[in-house]
Protein backbone atom coordinates (compact mmCIF):
# COMPACT_ATOMS: atom_id res chain seq x y z
CA UNK A 1 0.00 0.00 0.00
CA UNK A 2 1.25 3.07 -1.03
CA UNK A 3 0.80 6.77 -1.94
CA UNK A 4 -0.78 6.39 -4.94
CA UNK A 5 -3.51 4.36 -2.90
CA UNK A 6 -3.83 7.64 -0.52
CA UNK A 7 -4.24 9.88 -3.42
CA UNK A 8 -6.85 7.89 -4.88
CA UNK A 9 -8.81 7.80 -2.17
CA UNK A 10 -8.37 11.79 -1.52
CA UNK A 11 -9.33 12.45 -5.21
CA UNK A 12 -12.60 10.05 -5.25
CA UNK A 13 -14.85 11.99 -2.94
CA UNK A 14 -13.73 15.34 -5.08
CA UNK A 15 -14.66 13.94 -8.40
CA UNK A 16 -17.52 12.36 -6.89
CA UNK A 17 -18.57 15.65 -6.26
CA UNK A 18 -17.25 17.65 -8.51
CA UNK A 19 -16.60 15.12 -11.93
CA UNK A 20 -15.89 18.16 -14.27
CA UNK A 21 -12.90 19.72 -11.57
CA UNK A 22 -10.03 19.95 -13.86
CA UNK A 23 -6.71 19.95 -11.94
CA UNK A 24 -8.09 16.92 -10.09
CA UNK A 25 -9.29 14.83 -13.19
CA UNK A 26 -5.76 15.73 -15.05
CA UNK A 27 -3.50 15.03 -11.71
CA UNK A 28 -5.39 11.70 -11.60
CA UNK A 29 -4.53 11.15 -15.42
CA UNK A 30 -1.07 12.22 -15.18
CA UNK A 31 0.08 10.68 -11.55
CA UNK A 32 -2.93 7.65 -10.73
CA UNK A 33 -3.41 6.41 -14.56
CA UNK A 34 0.36 6.01 -16.10
CA UNK A 35 0.28 4.36 -18.85
CA UNK A 36 -3.03 4.89 -20.02
CA UNK A 37 -4.57 7.22 -22.53
CA UNK A 38 -5.53 10.35 -20.75
CA UNK A 39 -9.57 11.35 -21.40
CA UNK A 40 -10.45 12.24 -24.75
CA UNK A 41 -11.86 15.30 -23.71
CA UNK A 42 -8.41 16.01 -22.35
CA UNK A 43 -6.35 14.85 -24.94
CA UNK A 44 -8.15 16.60 -27.80
CA UNK A 45 -8.18 19.99 -26.11
CA UNK A 46 -6.89 22.85 -28.39
CA UNK A 47 -4.39 25.33 -27.20
CA UNK A 48 -5.19 26.13 -23.29
CA UNK A 49 -3.71 25.19 -19.71
CA UNK A 50 -4.63 21.87 -19.35
CA UNK A 51 -2.64 20.34 -21.99
CA UNK A 52 0.73 21.94 -20.32
CA UNK A 53 -0.60 21.11 -16.99
CA UNK A 54 -1.50 17.17 -17.77
CA UNK A 55 2.06 16.73 -19.52
CA UNK A 56 3.95 18.73 -16.55
CA UNK A 57 2.43 16.43 -13.97
CA UNK A 58 3.33 13.21 -16.59
CA UNK A 59 7.37 14.60 -16.44
CA UNK A 60 7.02 14.75 -13.01
CA UNK A 61 5.56 11.68 -12.10
CA UNK A 62 8.02 9.92 -14.37
CA UNK A 63 11.15 11.90 -12.53
CA UNK A 64 11.43 13.55 -16.05
CA UNK A 65 12.90 16.70 -14.30
CA UNK A 66 13.67 18.79 -17.40
CA UNK A 67 10.71 18.04 -19.39
CA UNK A 68 8.63 18.99 -16.66
CA UNK A 69 10.79 22.41 -16.12
CA UNK A 70 9.55 23.24 -19.57
CA UNK A 71 6.00 22.07 -19.62
CA UNK A 72 5.71 24.54 -16.65
CA UNK A 73 6.91 27.13 -18.09
CA UNK A 74 4.29 26.58 -20.88
CA UNK A 75 1.62 26.54 -18.31
CA UNK A 76 2.82 29.67 -16.90
CA UNK A 77 3.10 31.71 -19.64
CA UNK A 78 -0.34 30.86 -20.50
CA UNK A 79 -1.57 31.50 -16.55
CA UNK A 80 0.48 35.29 -17.37
CA UNK A 81 -1.39 35.64 -20.81
CA UNK A 82 -4.98 34.37 -19.19
CA UNK A 83 -5.43 34.34 -15.60
CA UNK A 84 -5.40 31.33 -13.22
CA UNK A 85 -8.39 29.20 -14.15
CA UNK A 86 -9.13 28.17 -10.68
CA UNK A 87 -7.38 29.54 -7.13
CA UNK A 88 -3.81 29.78 -7.01
CA UNK A 89 -3.44 28.35 -10.15
CA UNK A 90 0.03 30.22 -10.44
CA UNK A 91 1.36 30.07 -7.25
CA UNK A 92 0.81 26.29 -7.28
CA UNK A 93 2.44 26.17 -10.98
CA UNK A 94 5.27 28.29 -9.72
CA UNK A 95 6.22 26.26 -7.11
CA UNK A 96 6.04 23.50 -8.94
CA UNK A 97 8.25 24.32 -11.87
CA UNK A 98 10.80 25.64 -8.82
CA UNK A 99 10.65 21.54 -7.21
CA UNK A 100 11.17 20.85 -10.62
CA UNK A 101 14.62 22.75 -11.66
CA UNK A 102 15.20 21.74 -7.81
CA UNK A 103 15.55 17.96 -8.81
CA UNK A 104 17.16 19.35 -12.59
CA UNK A 105 19.89 20.58 -10.70
CA UNK A 106 18.93 24.11 -11.92
CA UNK A 107 19.23 25.59 -7.84
CA UNK A 108 19.58 29.32 -8.72
CA UNK A 109 16.54 28.92 -11.51
CA UNK A 110 14.67 27.18 -8.43
CA UNK A 111 15.93 30.04 -6.38
CA UNK A 112 14.25 32.33 -8.08
CA UNK A 113 10.70 30.47 -8.84
CA UNK A 114 10.70 30.29 -4.69
CA UNK A 115 11.32 33.63 -4.76
CA UNK A 116 8.62 34.73 -6.55
CA UNK A 117 6.05 32.40 -4.75
CA UNK A 118 7.11 33.93 -1.60
CA UNK A 119 5.94 37.33 -2.98
CA UNK A 120 2.98 35.90 -4.69
CA UNK A 121 2.00 34.78 -1.00
CA UNK A 122 3.73 36.19 1.84
CA UNK A 123 1.57 34.51 4.61
CA UNK A 124 2.37 31.20 2.88
CA UNK A 125 5.04 28.87 4.91
CA UNK A 126 5.82 26.66 1.96
CA UNK A 127 7.61 28.88 -0.51
CA UNK A 128 10.12 30.10 2.06
CA UNK A 129 11.07 26.53 3.74
CA UNK A 130 11.52 25.31 -0.22
CA UNK A 131 13.79 28.10 -0.83
CA UNK A 132 15.88 27.67 2.77
CA UNK A 133 16.13 23.99 1.49
CA UNK A 134 17.30 25.20 -1.68
CA UNK A 135 20.28 27.75 0.02
CA UNK A 136 21.11 24.42 1.82
CA UNK A 137 22.10 22.31 -0.86
CA UNK A 138 23.68 24.98 -2.60
CA UNK A 139 25.90 25.30 0.43
CA UNK A 140 24.28 28.49 1.53
CA UNK A 141 23.74 27.68 5.07
CA UNK A 142 23.66 30.64 6.58
CA UNK A 143 21.50 32.29 4.04
CA UNK A 144 19.15 29.46 4.81
CA UNK A 145 19.05 29.86 8.49
CA UNK A 146 18.25 33.94 7.83
CA UNK A 147 15.64 33.24 5.59
CA UNK A 148 13.93 30.33 8.10
CA UNK A 149 14.28 32.91 10.87
CA UNK A 150 12.33 36.05 8.92
CA UNK A 151 9.97 33.48 8.20
CA UNK A 152 9.43 32.21 12.22
CA UNK A 153 8.95 35.95 12.54
CA UNK A 154 6.81 37.04 10.31
CA UNK A 155 4.06 34.36 10.28
CA UNK A 156 1.70 33.81 12.59
CA UNK A 157 1.56 29.92 12.65
CA UNK A 158 4.23 29.84 15.25
CA UNK A 159 4.47 26.16 16.12
CA UNK A 160 3.43 24.84 12.60
CA UNK A 161 6.78 26.77 11.56
CA UNK A 162 8.61 25.84 14.32
CA UNK A 163 8.29 22.19 13.73
CA UNK A 164 9.04 22.47 9.54
CA UNK A 165 11.73 24.72 10.39
CA UNK A 166 13.48 22.00 13.05
CA UNK A 167 12.82 19.60 10.12
CA UNK A 168 14.60 21.54 7.20
CA UNK A 169 17.57 22.00 9.55
CA UNK A 170 17.50 18.26 10.71
CA UNK A 171 17.47 17.11 7.09
CA UNK A 172 20.51 19.01 6.41
CA UNK A 173 22.13 17.62 9.31
CA UNK A 174 21.92 20.72 11.76
CA UNK A 175 20.76 18.49 14.30
CA UNK A 176 21.11 20.58 16.93
CA UNK A 177 19.35 23.32 15.54
CA UNK A 178 16.88 21.10 15.00
CA UNK A 179 16.61 20.59 18.72
CA UNK A 180 16.57 24.19 19.69
CA UNK A 181 13.87 24.88 17.09
CA UNK A 182 11.70 21.69 18.66
CA UNK A 183 12.19 23.20 21.68
CA UNK A 184 9.83 26.24 21.21
CA UNK A 185 6.48 23.65 20.77
CA UNK A 186 5.18 22.25 23.45
CA UNK A 187 5.43 18.75 24.89
CA UNK A 188 3.40 16.70 22.86
CA UNK A 189 3.97 13.41 21.34
CA UNK A 190 5.41 14.31 17.75
CA UNK A 191 7.81 16.88 19.20
CA UNK A 192 9.49 14.07 21.68
CA UNK A 193 9.40 11.27 18.63
CA UNK A 194 10.96 14.45 16.25
CA UNK A 195 13.79 15.29 19.54
CA UNK A 196 14.45 11.18 19.44
CA UNK A 197 15.38 11.49 15.10
CA UNK A 198 18.01 14.27 16.16
CA UNK A 199 18.98 12.99 19.10
CA UNK A 200 20.39 9.85 17.98
CA UNK A 201 21.68 11.71 15.07
CA UNK A 202 23.88 13.49 17.56
CA UNK A 203 24.51 9.85 19.11
CA UNK A 204 22.88 11.61 22.63
CA UNK A 205 21.18 8.11 23.41
CA UNK A 206 20.64 8.18 26.63
CA UNK A 207 18.36 11.33 25.99
CA UNK A 208 16.79 9.32 22.66
CA UNK A 209 15.89 6.64 24.61
CA UNK A 210 13.98 9.33 27.12
CA UNK A 211 12.48 11.04 24.34
CA UNK A 212 11.16 8.09 22.83
CA UNK A 213 10.03 6.83 25.87
CA UNK A 214 7.94 9.84 26.44
CA UNK A 215 6.95 9.74 23.30
CA UNK A 216 4.90 6.57 23.71
CA UNK A 217 3.90 7.76 27.03
CA UNK A 218 2.09 11.14 25.85
CA UNK A 219 0.07 9.44 23.33
CA UNK A 220 0.87 5.47 22.82
CA UNK A 221 -1.47 5.84 19.48
CA UNK A 222 0.66 8.52 17.74
CA UNK A 223 2.60 6.42 15.02
CA UNK A 224 5.41 8.45 14.85
CA UNK A 225 6.29 7.38 18.49
CA UNK A 226 6.59 4.34 17.47
CA UNK A 227 8.92 4.90 14.00
CA UNK A 228 10.97 7.13 16.27
CA UNK A 229 11.68 4.19 18.75
CA UNK A 230 12.51 1.87 15.92
CA UNK A 231 14.57 4.47 14.32
CA UNK A 232 16.68 4.46 18.11
CA UNK A 233 16.43 0.50 18.05
CA UNK A 234 17.72 -0.19 14.65
CA UNK A 235 21.00 2.55 15.32
CA UNK A 236 21.43 -0.05 18.65
CA UNK A 237 21.56 -2.35 16.37
CA UNK A 238 18.58 -3.81 17.96
CA UNK A 239 16.77 -5.57 14.81
CA UNK A 240 14.23 -7.42 16.37
CA UNK A 241 12.94 -4.93 18.77
CA UNK A 242 13.07 -2.34 15.60
CA UNK A 243 11.35 -4.39 13.37
CA UNK A 244 8.42 -4.41 15.99
CA UNK A 245 8.17 -0.98 16.80
CA UNK A 246 8.22 -0.21 12.71
CA UNK A 247 5.26 -2.60 12.95
CA UNK A 248 3.55 -1.40 15.46
CA UNK A 249 3.74 1.82 13.42
CA UNK A 250 2.54 0.32 10.55
CA UNK A 251 -0.66 -0.94 12.37
CA UNK A 252 -1.24 2.64 13.26
CA UNK A 253 -0.62 4.30 10.00
CA UNK A 254 -0.96 1.81 7.27
CA UNK A 255 -0.93 5.12 4.76
CA UNK A 256 2.81 5.67 5.38
CA UNK A 257 4.72 4.24 3.24
CA UNK A 258 7.82 5.73 5.32
CA UNK A 259 7.11 2.86 8.31
CA UNK A 260 7.41 0.09 6.01
CA UNK A 261 11.15 1.02 4.05
CA UNK A 262 11.48 1.06 8.12
CA UNK A 263 10.66 -1.76 8.54
CA UNK A 264 12.39 -3.56 5.90
CA UNK A 265 15.73 -2.05 6.59
CA UNK A 266 15.38 -3.39 10.05
CA UNK A 267 14.72 -6.82 8.38
CA UNK A 268 17.28 -6.95 5.94
CA UNK A 269 20.12 -6.38 8.62
CA UNK A 270 22.40 -10.03 9.41
CA UNK A 271 20.01 -11.08 11.85
CA UNK A 272 17.01 -11.56 9.19
CA UNK A 273 18.86 -12.96 6.23
CA UNK A 274 18.34 -16.16 5.18
CA UNK A 275 15.38 -16.66 8.35
CA UNK A 276 11.59 -15.77 8.37
CA UNK A 277 11.04 -12.30 8.15
CA UNK A 278 7.37 -12.82 7.68
CA UNK A 279 7.02 -14.66 10.92
CA UNK A 280 7.75 -11.02 12.82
Amino acid sequence: MGRADEAARTLSPLLERKPAFEPARIWKAAHLDKGKKPPADIAARGPGWEEPYLLAHQAQADARWGDAVEAYARLLKWLLAHGDPYLGATLEATLARGSARFNAGKLDEAIEDFAAAATLEPKSLEPVLLLARTHYKKGNAEVAKRRLQDLYEATLLKEEAARAIATVHRDFKENDLALEWLSRLPETSTREAERTYSLVKLKQLDDARKSAARAIDLDPADYLAHHALGFLLLDEKKYEEAAAAFRKAIELNPENVDCYLSRGASLSRPKYQGGDAGGE
